[in-house]
């Protein structure tokens, strides 16, 4: 009985579970775990300069890989809309949190924009994209 309750909630069998999860962390989190460990070495021996290497990621990376994903994905304008609107409503539901909490804790205006920036743009892009872009999606996922 608890393994088919499972496989409603979760959609795959217990069976199937863990070599899912072995999929997963080879396909997706282990190469962001390899990028992380080589630009550790780097930065070690090498010494790298951040605030170049963080703006070349956000004018150039970032907008390069949301441009490839947009352009290559076979998703319809009404798909695009319905994404795009469900995160500009979670973006704002997420500040509007945000900005209670920090009132109602009585939190610096200054820190207040840094909770906002932390908060509002989530980093979970990154994983979604090996997730479910072409190329780098796992067989489980395209259900």
């Amino acid at each position: 009985m608890m393994q088919f309750a499972w496989s409603l909630v979760c959609g795959v069998s217990l069976v199937e579970l863990p070599a899912q999860w072995l999929q997963t962390f080879y396909f997706v989190v282990g190469p962001m775990l390899m990028l992380m460990g080589l630009g550790y070495l780097i930065q070690r021996r090498r010494g790298l300069d951040m605030p170049t290497l963080v703006q070349l990621n956000f004018y150039f990376v970032i907008p390069a890989i949301i441009y490839f994903s947009i352009v290559s994905s076979q998703l319809t304008l009404a798909d695009v809309g319905k994404v795009f609107s469900f995160h500009i409503t979670l973006m704002l539901l997420l500040a509007g949190l945000t900005l209670t909490v920090a009132r109602f804790r009585k939190v610096a205006t200054d820190r207040i924009n840094a909770m906002l920036m932390t908060v509002i743009f989530l980093q979970f892009g990154q994983l979604r994209l090996a997730a479910a872009g072409p190329g780098l999606s796992i067989p489980w996922t395209q259900q």
